[in-house]
């Protein structure tokens, strides 16, 4: 935009809006010190994934991460791979739908899913790398784009690379992981939604000065 001829003044790069749950627990949710640890792995299953059940059979039938698999609500996938799990020594948990996938990404080292734009976002405000085993032409392009600029995870579009870039990110004792997650810190932005906000509101009672805001609009306003 600046190349475009956009005033520095009316950019703010405030990040993209998140829930507001991860600016709440960005100081007390994270994953566990690899040095006393395994690594967490967080597997985010989607229906239109190619591979998706060969990728979570390869990770389950690794013995040395920690395992979370949601499957939405694919009852017949959820029960195949809790039969699997069982099997595991490793602590695993095979997930349906769930609404704690903010929970999950802060405190998971590394997440595998498609380049969604919501998850890649949310994925950012909680510092978890991603492992990209989709990426659907248009917008998911520019979401992955995103992170290969800054040296953040990895592109894996087969189960076989899925398994090879975990191992990659977490020899050497977290080596690569590590630049990942710092790499992460730099674009990170939890409190987005509430910076937004805030600048909103500000705009709003500059032109309340010029011009009386609404009584509907004001009273949306203050309960929001």
């Amino acid at each position: 935009m600046r190349r475009a001829g956009i005033p520095n003044e009316r950019l703010h790069p405030y990040g993209f809006p998140v829930p507001p749950f991860f600016a709440q627990h960005a100081c007390d949710l994270f994953p566990p010190n690899l040095a006393s640890g395994s690594p967490r792995v967080l597997y985010i299953m989607n229906s239109g994934t190619r591979g998706a059940a060969e990728i979570a059979r390869r990770i389950l039938h690794a013995t040395e991460w920690e395992v979370t698999c949601t499957v939405g609500r694919d009852e017949r996938l959820r029960r195949e791979l809790t039969a699997l799990a069982s099997r595991r020594r490793a602590p695993t948990t095979i997930l349906g739908w769930t609404d704690q996938i903010p929970r999950l990404l802060m405190t998971h080292h590394a997440v595998i899913s498609k380049a969604g734009g919501a998850t890649t976002q949310e994925a950012i405000a909680a510092r978890c790398p991603m492992i990209v085993c989709q990426i659907v032409p248009g917008q998911e392009e520019g979401n992955y784009e995103l992170l290969r600029r800054h040296g953040i995870g990895a592109r894996a579009e087969t189960p076989e690379a899925v398994e090879r870039e975990l191992r990659r990110a977490f020899q050497d004792g977290g080596r690569i992981w590590g630049e990942w997650r710092a790499a992460l810190a730099a674009i990170s932005r939890p409190h987005a939604a509430q910076e937004i906000a805030r600048h909103v509101f500000a705009l709003l009672e500059i032109e309340a000065q010029r011009e009386p805001v609404p009584i509907p609009l004001r009273a949306a306003l203050e309960s929001a």
